[in-house]
């Protein structure tokens, strides 16, 4: 029976132990790094070694993007609109709640038939993207080499 006992106790220590261990991220969310010429975030609960700490869905403007989760749900929601309107809005409205990366618009491109479209949601985007050192990749999917010169236009003033 104390052997029972003795087991139950060290397991019940154990559980409780690993899931506050676990939960620790709840309340410490962010570590600070030296990184380069100027300071980051990072999750404390990250174990990566990356500059932007982009595997944990983290920018060093502290703002987080959507997380894989959401950006699943949300494109399998897109991709049960029938028209291109919809598709649009959707993006929108979600664009307007969360933050993105390049790649994760990328995606969203997939989903839009015109050339018209895309630029409308990198433009849009824009704003809300945290790796925008890397906007250059969605030159890439745009037919026309007006396209892209209306969307890097539209790059340099916002910069200016």
């Amino acid at each position: 029976m104390k052997t029972i006992f003795l087991f139950s106790f060290v397991c019940l220590n154990f559980l409780f132990l690993n899931s506050a261990h676990s939960q620790e991220w709840l309340y410490n969310k962010n570590t600070k790094i030296e990184s380069g010429s100027h300071n980051q975030y990072q999750p404390s609960n990250c174990n990566c070694n990356c500059n932007n700490c982009s595997n944990c869905n983290f920018s060093h403007n502290n703002h987080y993007t959507i997380s894989d989760f959401e950006f699943n749900k949300l494109t399998t929601f897109i991709s049960k609109r029938p028209f291109s309107d919809s598709r649009i809005s959707i993006m929108k409205e979600a664009i307007d709640y969360n933050y993105f990366k390049v790649t994760q618009i990328k995606d969203l491109f997939s989903y839009l038939s015109f050339e018209s479209d895309k630029i409308e949601i990198a433009k849009y985007a824009y704003k809300k993207i945290i790796d925008k050192q890397n906007f250059y990749y969605l030159y890439d999917l745009l037919t026309f080499e007006s396209s892209v010169n209306e969307l890097m236009e539209f790059v340099r003033n916002q910069r200016n």
